[in-house]
């Protein structure tokens, strides 16, 4: 029984903490590779192998099955999440990368580091490439430099999609949930417009809510783990693979901490009564000190390096991002910025055209400008600007429920669910400022929100039964509508055309056919070296990819520059080069003959 029981411990936390686990080795591989600029397709498998031993042994034997039929549901879920992930895999292999951010720095900053052989800072007019925390491309650099294709960059996203599915089962289990309560939760979670939309991009807001789920499913096994006396024996593999998970999810994306804020608390206000009540025996003040050096020294290992880069690049730890409040802003700016951004997920547009909206609109700091009526992009299905709208009335509803209920004083765990999922939306609007795109920005609430279902007494689901099954029979229809009519990676192959280099462009068709004479320029003239001078929000990757793969050399450049072709999208003259292209506001410079 103790055999089973350390098996099922280590079992648990390894699948929590997996995501972290995995960027913290690939981000010590790649430091370290990349010291010796050995960033390269036979060095990287080698230092997979380990990763595919524990896979093989995590997920391929007997023991593991049991494990997930442990934590599993009644089937019926699969027949929906299983076709849908499926559909979604097919559509992530169909088209290569594409989203506006992915060709500007995501996917750009893997090209030049697989070009690099290093992951260094280089010089970029980009700034997103070395100043945006790089946790997400470094999981997609590894098959892109072993296979030197982009074909599997959407995955990464795909499978967090599952992931996020799977953890929200296995913290609904920890958590003592009903059957019924999981089966909702896993729809949910699955149906997000906005998940569906990332899982087949190579964004990192995906990656980004499944470290925060991650996080609270660490936050409800330790307190398990004191709650049942198994604590003492545990507690140091518990808490190094928990200081793991939070530094793994900063170098992903630091809101992903941010959204998770309420329940790291909590785990400290656990962990400090732990030691309060067993101070005699273990030393209250000692016992805390011993936590130091874990968090400090599981920092520095996870973040170090890129923390490093960014001081020597920037002169300080955060890259100096603008959309992010200073310590001096006023209250009224963050709530008006915290209300607002519910409006991004109206079912209503014409809200935002009432006085309130407008008086709210007025009153807020977005560094891109206020815009419009968001509410009208509250069903645009686009990755960066689809709302939740569905989903948004039924996480009020649910809280109304809540409300007028009262959470049970008994009931600690559906108390400090419901209190971190709300803390955790205004936390988030209070730091970071409002953004056209800022409901791609939000998806960790959304994902953390299906845990809210497990808050609801039974009693009021069987009252209000049918007012669960509503939302639900829709979530699941707009789920499948959104991954069918996606702007940038349709179901049905978009235009006929299964050439997929031609997709690149779905988002700015306009740059097909310059991209593609440029590239046909330099292959036709044998040109070995390519200096791009951009500006910070140009389409990098698909020039920069493709050129790459004719095996070309494409770097930044400053001006006066060395290289023989100069492409730009600025007509400002170079000294001596010569216009020989242009299209798009885009321009080939050739250098000139001496």
């Amino acid at each position: 029984m103790a055999i089973e029981n350390n098996r099922s411990f280590f079992r648990t936390i390894s699948f929590v903490n997996g995501p972290a686990l995995l960027v913290l080795y690939e981000a010590v591989i790649l430091n370290l590779l990349s010291y010796f600029m050995e960033v390269t397709d036979l060095w990287v498998l080698f230092f997979q192998l380990p990763v595919l031993y524990f896979f093989y042994k995590f997920f391929l034997q007997k023991t593991t099955f049991r494990i997930i039929k442990k934590y599993s549901v009644r089937p019926e879920f699969l027949y929906f999440i299983l076709p849908f992930f499926l559909t979604i895999v097919y559509v992530s292999v169909l088209y290569p990368p594409n989203n506006w951010d992915s060709m500007t720095y995501h996917m750009a900053r893997v090209a030049h580091w697989l070009q690099n052989q290093s992951i260094g800072y280089y010089f970029s007019y980009i700034d997103r490439q070395n100043a945006m925390n790089p946790g997400a491309e470094f999981l997609i650099l590894i098959p892109q430099v072993i296979f030197h294709s982009d074909v599997f960059a959407n995955l990464i996203q795909s499978f967090a999609w599952l992931y996020c599915i799977a953890i929200v089962l296995l913290i609904a289990s920890i958590i003592k949930a009903e059957n019924y309560k999981k089966i909702f939760a896993t729809i949910f979670a699955a149906s997000l417009p906005m998940g569906i939309l990332q899982a087949t991009s190579t964004q990192n807001d995906l990656l980004a809510s499944a470290f925060c789920l991650s996080l609270i499913g660490n936050h409800f096994f330790l307190k398990e783990q004191i709650v049942t006396g198994r604590f003492p024996k545990s507690k140091w593999v518990l808490l190094i693979a928990y200081s793991i998970s939070i530094f793994s999810a900063y170098l992903v994306k630091p809101t992903s901490v941010l959204f998770a804020s309420f329940f790291l608390l909590a785990s400290l206000f656990h962990l400090i009564a732990f030691f309060w009540k067993n101070r005699t025996e273990l030393g209250f003040i000692g016992s805390l000190l011993k936590l130091v050096p874990v968090f400090v020294i599981s920092g520095l290992i996870v973040l170090g390096p890129d923390l490093f880069r960014k001081y020597n690049q920037y002169g300080s730890l955060t890259g100096n991002r603008s959309e992010v409040f200073s310590l001096g802003q006023g209250l009224e700016v963050r709530f008006a910025n915290t209300l607002k951004g519910m409006f991004y997920h109206s079912p209503f547009f014409f809200i935002c055209d009432s006085d309130f909206y407008l008086h709210l609109n007025s009153k807020v700091d977005n560094p891109h400008g206020t815009g419009d009526n968001v509410c009208l992009n509250v069903n645009r299905p686009d990755e960066d600007y689809i709302g939740n709208s569905i989903h948004f009335v039924f996480i009020a509803f649910v809280f109304c429920i809540l409300v007028f209920r009262k959470l049970q004083r008994k009931k600690t765990v559906h108390s400090e669910l419901a209190l971190g999922i709300l803390f955790s939306w205004v936390i988030f609007h209070f730091m970071i400022k409002d953004q056209p795109w800022i409901s791609r920005l939000q998806l960790p609430f959304f994902y953390s929100s299906s845990l809210l279902i497990f808050t609801l007494p039974k009693y009021n689901f069987n009252r209000f039964r049918i007012l669960f099954y509503v939302p639900i029979v829709l979530m699941i229809l707009q789920s499948w509508t959104v991954l069918a009519l996606n702007a940038s990676r349709p179901f049905l192959i978009a235009h006929g055309n299964w050439n997929r280099e031609w997709h690149y462009f779905n988002k700015r068709p306009e740059l097909r056919n310059v991209y593609a004479n440029f590239i046909e320029y330099i292959k036709r003239n044998h040109i070995e070296d390519v200096g791009l001078v951009l500006n910070g929000d140009s389409w990098d990757y698909p020039l920069t990819w493709q050129l790459m793969q004719n095996g070309t050399k494409v770097n930044h450049v400053k001006v006066p520059v060395s290289a023989r072709v100069v492409i730009s999208d600025s007509l400002d003259k170079i000294d001596g080069y010569s216009v020989v292209a242009e299209g798009q506001g885009f321009f080939l410079f050739l250098r000139n003959s001496n």
